[in-house]
């Protein structure tokens, strides 16, 4: 049974969201977790739906903002994800693409990277510092980063770009009715054509 995760601000929310979704996703193991459980978790579903369908107001889009700048990284450039694939001994489809996938920002129209296999904590980024490495970092999955969001912030203004060669596969945002009546305060924060489930019941 595929496995897919709800993910939202608080636990509790994200079990309203998947308690309302069980009849859209039959067939689904729905896994409920906060944004930060998620991340911390050690094998958790690539599949999320977003929910932001419970609270009301500012909080509910910062927590879209903080999961869009936490989760949402793009896979490699195709010629960096090849190029590691080989190093890896990887064969098959090539990381994180799948048919039709394009690279995001991070590492499009780049020609060299930096591969962090492994957890990424506070003492590694130290290390990393000493050096000039590329302004341009793999990871295997946003989980495998393990930093605060103002060391996060701080990288981003030095110009560090986030891949992830398992990039999470969001499946939906799940809004409150409210919020899905002002696509222009989120819709910059997820992909083009993601789709939008609308919640049937009001916020709690």
């Amino acid at each position: 049974m595929e496995a897919i995760a709800c993910v939202a601000d608080t636990v509790r929310s994200a079990r309203g969201s998947a308690r309302e979704l069980a009849s859209r996703l039959v067939g689904t193991r729905l896994d409920t977790f906060s944004l930060e459980g998620y991340l911390k978790a050690p094998s958790p579903p690539r599949g999320v739906v977003l929910c932001a369908a419970q609270g009301r107001g500012r909080a509910v889009l910062d927590f879209l903002e903080r999961a869009s700048r936490r989760l949402l990284w793009p896979a490699p450039a195709l010629q960096l994800a090849e190029a590691i694939g080989g190093l890896r001994g990887e064969d098959g489809e090539t990381p994180g693409h799948a048919p039709g996938h394009r690279a995001g920002a991070a590492s499009a129209g780049r020609r060299t990277a930096l591969l962090l296999e492994g957890v990424v904590d506070a003492a590694r980024v130290r290390a990393l510092s000493r050096s000039s490495p590329p302004r341009a970092w793999i990871v295997e999955a946003p989980g495998r980063v393990r930093l605060t969001p103002a060391a996060l912030a701080r990288l981003e203004r030095q110009g560090v770009r986030w891949a992830a060669l398992v990039p999470v596969r969001l499946v939906a945002l799940h809004l409150s009715t409210e919020l899905a009546r002002a696509p222009r305060t989120w819709r910059g924060l997820v992909p083009p054509r993601t789709p939008v489930w609308v919640s049937e019941t009001g916020p709690i």
